[in-house]
């Protein structure tokens, strides 16, 4: 007792070092106190630091003991009932870690803690190199996406390799270098795909960039630089896309048509009479003798700014389906809806910026012949004396689109099939829709 005595006096009353020794033991207190502080890898520093500053050893045996949980026990508990029941431990540990990590994930503290020392922690070089803990980072990431730790984790992940990966994480677009990656190693993949494989990528592709204003205006910038080389003209079908993604986020139609007008290099009053077909979805026969002026004049506009999908669309469906909304098309602006749809179907814009419109006259001959051939023809009538005029059309690519609405509005919108009475026989629109 006497000894415990002597040994406690001097720090007692040597008021500089004992305010020193009693912060140290207080902190080192807090350790043992940490749920399974006996576990941890430097106990035993911590325990012999406690007990040469003079800390009672009655209270460090109660913080241990208080503060055991048994984790590792119930881990290994636990991955010995997953072998019993034939489950893969493994993904039992990783479930339930992920589980932790998402309830207790604490961005701040995370970028307090890593993001103050220099290069990457060695932890996060181990962790990248397998998919379930990348899996884990891009989640996390979602829901924290201005954490510069998880930020710094992508930008490592995209560097070693895993852009494919990346395409559906929102904070893939926080870093040029990530994007730009993400971005070229999505086209290329969308190349080879097929009309299934490119619906199931193109959501991941849209996702990333419509994720904000710039990454948008840097996609599209980069595919009309694209589309303009040799058979770049399919990347016109992901262009649209992305315009229909940008306005489901953003709500700004003025985008849209505004940055298509800046890349087709069109003048004001041909971007803005395209501007109002597509977005009144009718052409008016002021902007239709508009747009024919424009394009037959000696210098013309590129024919980019008329190669839209919806432009065909609005135009064809104007002439040849009797249902469409803006009403009938006089017969002497017929011709000039025609030659507008034939210009852009047909004409070639060649290196030297000149065109060759040598396919022009053909295609609006061809259109016109079709529009002649079932004008002629009511939705309900034999079509068997017109097969041999459709069969010719289709041979023209445009013509057979057109020819596509007016059989789409044959099948959905009179009642020709319903009333079709030679059963044993396919009905003709269907076998020219095959054909």
């Amino acid at each position: 007792m006497s000894s415990r005595n002597s040994g406690a006096a001097p720090g007692s009353n040597s008021s500089g070092g004992a305010g020193g020794t009693k912060s140290n033991i207080d902190l080192m207190m807090q350790s043992l106190n940490a749920p399974d502080s006996i576990l941890e890898p430097k106990i035993y520093e911590t325990i012999g630091a406690y007990i040469k500053e003079g800390g009672q050893p009655l209270l460090l045996v109660n913080a241990l003991s208080n503060s055991y949980v048994g984790m590792p026990e119930m881990c290994n508990l636990m991955s010995g009932w997953a072998v019993e029941f034939d489950i893969d431990p493994i993904e039992v540990m990783q479930e339930v870690l992920k589980e932790q990590l998402m309830e207790r994930f604490d961005p701040a503290s995370v970028d307090r803690e890593f993001m103050s020392g220099s290069g990457t922690p060695d932890w996060l070089t181990v962790i990248i190199q397998h998919p379930f803990w990348r899996s884990v980072i891009y989640e996390l990431s979602e829901k924290y996406q201005k954490c510069d730790l998880l930020n710094f984790a992508i930008q490592r992940i995209s560097d070693a390799g895993h852009q494919g990966e990346i395409a559906s994480v929102a904070t893939a677009s926080t870093f040029v270098k990530v994007f730009s990656g993400v971005l070229l190693d999505s086209l290329d993949k969308l190349r080879e795909e097929d009309d299934v494989g490119l619906l199931d990528r193109l959501p991941d592709l849209i996702k990333i960039c419509c994720q904000n204003e710039h990454t948008y205006l840097y996609t599209q910038v980069l595919l009309f630089r694209l589309m303009k080389t040799d058979r770049g003209l399919p990347l016109k079908r992901i262009s649209k896309e992305l315009e229909s993604g940008v306005l489901e986020k953003f709500n700004k139609p003025p985008l849209v048509p505004i940055l298509r007008m800046l890349l087709a290099g069109a003048s004001s009053t041909v971007a803005s009479a395209i501007s109002a077909i597509l977005q009144s979805r009718s052409p008016s026969p002021g902007d239709v003798m508009l747009l024919h002026r424009a394009y037959t004049s000696n210098d013309p506009p590129s024919p980019f700014f008329l190669r839209d999908p919806d432009f065909f669309e609005i135009m064809l469906s104007s002439i040849f389906v009797p249902s469409f909304k803006g009403g009938i098309v006089k017969q002497d602006h017929k011709d000039k809806y025609l030659w507008l749809v034939a210009y852009a179907a047909s004409v070639q814009e060649k290196q030297d910026m000149t065109m060759d419109t040598s396919e022009v006259q053909p295609t609006f001959e061809a259109l016109c012949a079709l529009e002649d051939t079932l004008s002629k023809r009511t939705a309900g009538t034999d079509l068997t004396p017109i097969l041999r005029n459709l069969l010719i059309a289709i041979e023209t690519p445009v013509a057979s689109m057109a020819l596509m609405y007016w059989i789409q509005f044959v099948i959905r919108e009179t009642s020709y099939i319903e009333t079709y009475f030679r059963s044993h026989e396919v009905p003709l629109p269907l076998l020219l829709i095959e054909e």
